[in-house]
Parts: structure tokens; sequence; C-alpha cells
């Protein structure tokens, strides 16, 4: 698939390319060797075992990354939305194969980068290739912090201290008391690692208490006495 016209409005949204011009991130697009690619719902991006020597934008969409153990138990990592990265963790030189698989959560289409030409600067030290750079070292720096958060959550011993933590941390970041996650109940038990009736239990037990409201993705927390 083609690259698109007018790309470098849509990829300029992104924080890899914060800081870059219109017509520097068109000159780009040769020099990074990018590629587009559509995906239905459903389909698998990249599977786990894949060796990357590119790594990928959302241009539009959103995609869920997760992993299976030997018995099939799926756990959600994260979901990434247009015009987030992905793979940037295992396409850099001496990298090990992916350990996870990355599938699209509805339409969602691609630009795929060579990390390789990414971390080789310009011979004239380009600026805008320079900055490129610096962008990607801070996106890697929030995926850590996100990834922490993650861990946070994880080391809650009830499902209701899982979700807690996790709707606390959304309301810290959105600095709201009302808003949307990005999963449904399977994807939000998957991504907590809790039994799905159990998480649906403790929802219902929590709106009664007067914790939470809720319709579907949307919550709002509320504040008891």
């Amino acid at each position: 698939m083609k690259i698109e016209k007018g790309i470098e409005e849509i990829v300029g949204k992104s924080p890899l390319f914060q800081g870059i011009k219109g017509e520097d991130i068109a000159s780009m697009m040769d020099c990074l060797s990018a590629r587009q690619e559509h995906f239905s719902k459903g389909e698998t991006i990249l599977s786990e075992g894949d060796k990357l020597q590119e790594f990928a934008m959302l241009i539009r969409g959103s995609i869920i990354v997760e992993r299976e153990d030997y018995w099939g138990n799926r756990s959600i990592m994260q979901r990434v939305e247009a015009p987030d990265i992905f793979g940037e963790a295992y396409a850099t030189p001496g990298s090990e194969p992916l350990l996870y698989y990355v599938i699209a959560a509805e339409d969602t289409d691609v630009l795929f980068l060579d990390c390789n030409h990414l971390l080789t600067v310009c011979t004239t030290g380009c600026d805008y290739h320079n900055r490129l750079i610096q962008n990607l070292f801070v996106i890697i720096a929030e995926k850590n912090r996100r990834l922490t958060g993650k861990l946070r959550h994880m080391s809650k011993r009830t499902t209701r201290d899982k979700l807690l933590s996790y709707l606390s941390e959304v309301h810290d970041r959105v600095g709201s008391q009302v808003f949307d996650i990005p999963f449904n109940r399977q994807q939000l038990a998957d991504f907590l690692s809790v039994d799905r009736s159990a998480l649906s239990s403790e929802l219902s037990k929590m709106q009664k208490e007067g914790l939470i409201r809720y319709n579907k993705s949307t919550f709002e927390l509320l504040r008891t006495e």
C-alpha cells in the first residue's frame, strides 16, 4: 500500500514527530523507508517470535498488545491508539524476538519505519533527525512509567484493589472524575489479570456503595463520606 497523500499532517500529530515541520517530515518518509499497511479489526499485525527491523506508528485506529501463556491464558499488556508508536523496543539492533502479539482492535492503518535508519544520524547532522531521536527517547521513558503503573495495579491482592488502583491512575492522568477507559469488560479483566465475572461483580458492588458510576467504558469516580 502506497503512503497516502497528506501523510505529513497525520504523522505530525504523533509525539515522535513533535517539533518537526511538515516539509521535513515528507523528506524523512524516504529516509526512514516508510511503508503503509491497512489491517482489519481482529487481524494480527505482529506475532510472538517475530524479529523486527521496523517499528510502527498508528495512523488511524488502535491495537491491543497481548500475551498468551503455555495454556492459552491471555493477558493484555496495553492498548495503543493513533498516533502512538509500538514495537520500538524490539526493533533496535540486537533485540530479542517479539514476546507478544499485536492485534488490530478496529480497522487500523499503520506506518512502518526502519529503526536502523532512524538511529543512524544523517551525515549532515540534520536538526530534524536529532529531534526525532530525542522524541523517541521521551516516548520510551513515558512507556516505562506506564509499565510501572501496570505493575503497581498487578501487585494488589484483590480485584477491588486492582480496580481502585487502575481507575485512580486514569483519573490522575486525565485530570477528571469522569473519563473513558480504552477497554471493554473482558479486556479490562485481561489487563488486570482477574476473572471477568469477579470483575463485573466487584464493579457492581462499588457502584452500589457509591464509589463509582459507570456505563460501559465511561466511569465517574465518587467521593464517599
